[in-house]
């Protein structure tokens, strides 16, 4: 009787719950990367994007192999930061092309009553997450705004029978938190 009754709680409470099944899955090499060394980056501007082309050779298990991988960003971007990035694409991209493998995968099914993050329309001075706005198609990299990191942002409302759609600004404040500076 009591198998029942929770089975009757759990039906109950799943019908105004939202679900849906979390996966996670990894694939790790098993052999590892002993030294990097020999690194040559070549930046290569595209436009309104800049493309870093990293060489560099491998040391795994006492042998030396060649590789070389690429990372494309705004032109605005650090070419540090985007050298950086290309050397992580290329030692993981060299990590899968290498040996084994090990596959781990799990499976969560997650219910929550809680509502989703959903888009809002937004005023300026709103503090908002930046999933809440939708992202400027004309616009979509962040730039540098008085030492911060700022992005546009499209918004479409209607009035009356009419679409209107705003542009926008929005600058990082704190972790994860984004202030509307500007909406016309």
């Amino acid at each position: 009787m009591k198998q029942l009754a929770v089975l009757a709680l759990f039906i109950a409470t799943g019908v105004q719950a939202e679900c849906f099944i979390r996966s996670v899955s990894v694939a790790g090499a098993v052999r590892q990367i002993e030294r990097i060394t020999d690194i040559n980056s070549v930046i290569i501007p595209r436009g309104e994007q800049k493309q870093c082309i990293v060489k560099f050779r491998v040391q795994v298990n006492g042998q030396w192999f060649n590789a070389e991988a690429e990372a494309t960003g705004p032109k605005n971007i650090d070419p540090n930061q985007l050298c950086a990035r290309a050397l992580d694409v290329g030692r993981a991209e060299f990590l899968t092309r290498v040996g084994p493998k090990q596959i781990q995968n799990e499976e969560q099914m997650v219910c929550t009553d809680q509502t989703p993050q959903r888009s809002r329309l937004v005023k300026i001075g709103d503090v908002v997450k930046e999933s809440e706005v939708a992202p400027h198609p004309m616009h979509p990299y962040l730039f540098n705004y008085r030492n911060t990191f700022c992005k546009w942002f499209l918004e479409t409302d209607a009035k009356g029978r009419d679409l209107v759609q705003y542009q926008g600004v929005m600058c990082l404040v704190r972790k994860n938190e984004w202030q509307v500076i500007d909406k016309f």
